[in-house]
């Protein structure tokens, strides 16, 4: 990962719908945010809250 965040392990169904990983106390914060930026844009983000009334 761009991150160096190391999963302790994870599962994923057959059809890889919902994949989960195991990461140390420690690194939580640090895995969610990484998993945030990789998958929301800042530019869609920052747009999104503009429109919000």
């Amino acid at each position: 990962m761009k991150a160096d965040i190391t999963p302790l392990a994870l599962h994923s169904s057959m059809r890889n719908v919902n994949v989960q990983f195991v990461v140390s106390d420690n690194e939580y914060q640090g895995a969610i945010c990484a998993l945030h930026d990789e998958f929301f844009d800042a530019d869609e983000k920052a747009d999104s809250k503009s429109k919000v009334a």
